[in-house]
């Protein structure tokens, strides 16, 4: 019982932070694409605007052109280490859980 406990608490732990790093990666490459490309950051937000909610709907399709349309063509080394980054925070996200559980049964094993 103390086990799925801790378990419990630590797994939280885990993915709050992962939540916030993610969270914060897409904030910072949103604000770099309104910078660095203004007219497609501006066709975000007008989309968005269409869509019901301006700011939220923006940062999703920024992050869609960014695998599969006009950002994913501009070949930007920022875009490509945002991508590689997120793919490497999303597998941690996944993963934690599991590496999380299969320490604390290794731990509770010996004890």
């Amino acid at each position: 019982m103390l086990f799925l406990f801790i378990f419990c608490i630590l797994n939280f732990v885990v993915l709050i932070v992962a939540f916030r790093k993610i969270n914060s990666l897409t904030t910072g490459i949103c604000t770099y694409v309104a910078t660095q490309y203004p007219e497609l950051w501006q066709h975000f937000l007008m989309r968005g605007r269409l869509m019901g909610d301006e700011k939220k709907w923006a940062k999703h399709l920024a992050i869609a052109s960014m695998t599969e349309g006009e950002l994913f063509n501009k070949n930007d080394a920022k875009i490509t280490a945002y991508l590689a980054t997120g793919k490497s925070y999303h597998t941690r996200f996944i993963l934690s859980p599991m590496i999380l559980f299969v320490i604390l049964r290794i731990i509770s094993d010996f004890a």
